[in-house]
């Protein structure tokens, strides 16, 4: 039952990081600006 838990639970983080990379990629399409402003503000 564990191991059974940890795939669903691998599976479910797995789905998780494909919709953060899709709102990602739909935030570069409408507004390159703010997606710039970020990148400066990590590399300081």
């Amino acid at each position: 039952p564990k191991l059974q838990f940890v795939r669903d639970h691998g599976i479910e983080r797995g789905n998780r990081v494909m919709e953060i990379l899709d709102e990602l990629e739909t935030e570069e399409t409408e507004g390159r600006s703010d997606t710039d402003r970020a990148e400066e503000a990590r590399e300081v």
